[in-house]
């Protein structure tokens, strides 16, 4: 039983009091209690007890840091703190002083963890574990999710759609619960599968890891505009030929919400013309971010305004660099290079972007833009293909900074266009990369062309008043200019660049002005093509059958033109080749300060055919006959 003390002064000779000393100094030492009672019932703190208040009082005044486990130290007094890098903590020791600990230790190797060893005394732990997908369950939430997230939550003011009906767990319908609500929620982490139609009347605004996954056969409609980030993975198809998202009130959608495949691998048509054809009388945004998107049915534009489709960029100019063998010794090429907004066209597919004919009276599409996308050919595709064909009548298109590359038939092919704006763009490697018939009033700028000897680089028809400048037409367009029935245009600072006869040819198209361009014919650059090696002659091949008389510019019945201020610079070689062939009847064209640079002083400059009147040449810089075909009475010559 206890020993009772006695209250003699101190010093007390009692063995009583020896012996009941003897148990409070084991008390002292051994007992966690904080304090122990001693023989005239005062509480005096025990060991424990000073060791807490010693750490109580290194806390208010701080720990002083120290590194690391990793890299050794010596702590010497209690409020030295050790950071394990590892995982970021931070322990203080609870033993006694110096601490040494050796390079290369953790807080179990250099002499555990526990009382009278390593505490920890800092967060990481603790944070880590409220970032957690779970964290908020550890400060009294029932919801699976991280504290921020929860917080975030709390600071809209809006609930979850967890906590009112919806399980959020990929294989439960939700549908029901979604269906019933109204006002704004927030979808926290999870997969809230949809399998029944319906419309979602609430506003939801999505969590980084929700996503709505739509069934098989399921139209689930969107009353309220949707919120996510532009690359957010919110909605997913289990069957994209039969399931529908309609996106009616999102006046700007983004490709990168859907959960699709960006390896060229899926097809995207039917996504986009999902998102286009619910869109409103005001039109929309998409936004195409970077990837690889397979096209197998034209996207279709028919009976929509206001529509702007546009990229990140144009990246790389072609999947011709991905077929391309690497060089020696880097091994073989297995993914997609760039990182643009790409559309590939399909092996079956005719067109990219498409505004088909209507049989509407007096239909006009309007507003709508094209702009930052590469669009490509297939290699070997089983049908004509098309980048972008418009082909019903429209007002205010804009198709600026794409690249249109590979296709094997036209990179934009346009009727009825009324001020058009097309900028800025590289089509190559097409058989024709521009075709525009039936137009005014517009204007083509600072693009690059670049053909193919079976087509016509770009070919001009029935325009009005258009401008096309600063362009830059390369070879191998077998024309690289055409115009028929182009009347009050105004072309200016182009380069024009081919290797055969007939680089730019004219039909029936008056009262055009052709100011400070340069022509030159054939290109400089070395290729497998015959008439790029040298002067092109007679005996070179021409895709058209033509020869070495049709000439360089070519005019047939066009009267009243303007050509001023260019270099032509034609290397051809033969018996009076023809670099400006007048055919009749063309009349009142002006030439006036013309530069012309020829392979030799033989070469034939001018042909006026009989009938071709009233044409002038002013300052031609060459002073070569008119050939006989005209007469001297036709050729009004100032020539220095």
């Amino acid at each position: 039983m206890a020993t009772t003390p006695t209250t003699n002064p101190i010093p007390s000779e009692s063995p009583r009091d020896l012996k009941f000393n003897a148990g409070k100094v084991d008390e002292f030492v051994n007992s966690y209690s904080v304090y122990y009672t001693d023989r005239f019932g005062a509480q005096r703190r025990t060991l424990e007890g000073i060791r807490q208040t010693a750490s109580q009082a290194a806390s208010l005044f701080g720990y002083i840091t120290l590194d690391s486990f990793e890299d050794g130290a010596t702590l010497t007094v209690g409020n030295q703190v050790l950071r394990y890098e590892a995982t970021g903590e931070y322990y203080r020791w609870d033993g006694p002083f110096p601490k040494t600990v050796a390079p290369g230790s953790t807080p179990s190797s250099s002499g555990g963890v526990g009382s009278g060893a390593w505490i920890s005394v800092g967060d990481a732990s603790l944070r880590s574990n409220l970032a957690s997908s779970t964290g908020a369950t550890l400060v009294g939430f029932s919801a699976s999710l991280t504290v921020a997230q929860r917080l975030t939550q709390m600071a809209t003011f809006m609930p979850i759609l967890k906590d009112n009906g919806a399980a959020g767990n990929g294989t439960t319908n939700d549908a029901s619960a979604l269906f019933a609500l109204s006002g704004n929620y927030i979808a926290t982490p999870g997969v809230y599968y949809i399998n029944t139609s319906g419309t979602i009347n609430a506003k939801i605004h999505m969590m980084d890891g929700a996503k709505f996954l739509v069934g098989t056969g399921v139209i689930l409609t969107f009353a309220q505009a949707v919120n996510a980030n532009d690359e957010q993975k919110i909605f997913k198809y289990a069957s994209l030929s039969t399931s529908r998202i309609n996106l009616n009130v999102n006046s700007r959608v983004s490709l990168g919400w859907f959960d699709h495949a960006l390896d060229g691998t899926e097809d995207w048509s039917a996504i986009m013309n999902h998102i286009i054809a619910a869109s409103g009388v005001f039109g929309r945004e998409i936004y195409c971010g970077p990837g690889r998107r397979l096209l197998n049915n034209p996207v279709n534009l028919q009976d929509k305004n206001y529509i702007t489709i546009y990229g990140n960029g144009k990246g790389i100019r072609s999947n011709i660099e991905y077929e391309k063998a690497p060089p020696a010794g880097n091994g073989a090429v297995t993914t997609y290079p760039g990182g643009s907004a790409q559309f590939s066209i399909g092996v079956n597919n005719t067109i990219a972007f498409s505004l088909p004919a209507t049989s509407t009276t007096n239909y006009r599409s309007s507003g709508n833009v094209i702009k930052g996308l590469t669009i490509s050919g297939h290699n070997s595709p089983s049908v004509t293909q098309y980048g972008i064909s418009i082909q019903s009548d429209n007002d205010g298109y804009t198709i600026s900074d794409n690249c249109i590359i590979n296709v094997r038939g036209f990179g934009i092919n346009i009727k009825g266009n009324d001020a058009l704006d097309m900028h800025g763009n590289w089509i190559a490697e097409c058989r024709s990369p521009l075709f525009m018939n039936g137009g005014k009033e517009s204007k083509v700028e600072n693009n690059i062309f670049g053909g193919m000897p079976t087509g016509i680089t770009c070919d001009i028809q029935d325009q009005i008043r258009l401008n096309f400048t600063g362009n830059n037409l390369a070879p191998d367009g077998y024309t690289a200019l055409n115009l028929l029935n182009v009347r009050n245009g105004v072309f200016s600072g182009n380069i024009i660049t081919g290797r055969f006869a007939g680089l730019v040819t004219m039909f029936t198209s008056n009262l055009n002005i052709f100011s400070g361009n340069t022509f030159r014919v054939p290109n400089d650059e070395v290729t497998d093509w015959t008439a790029g090696k040298g002067a092109w002659a007679s005996t070179n091949y021409d895709p058209q059958n033509r020869d070495i008389l049709y000439g360089v510019i070519y005019l047939s019945g066009s009267n009243d033109n303007i050509f001023s201020d260019c270099t032509l610079q034609a290397y051809v070689s033969g018996t009076n080749p023809v670099v400006i062939r007048l055919k009749s009847p063309s009349l009142n064209n002006i030439f006036s300060n013309i530069r012309l640079v020829m392979a030799s002083a033989s070469t034939q400059a001018i042909t006026i055919e009989a009938g071709s009147n009233n044409n002038q040449f002013m300052n031609a810089s060459r002073s070569t006959e008119v050939a006989n075909s005209g007469t001297n009475t036709q050729f009004i010559a100032y020539r220095t």
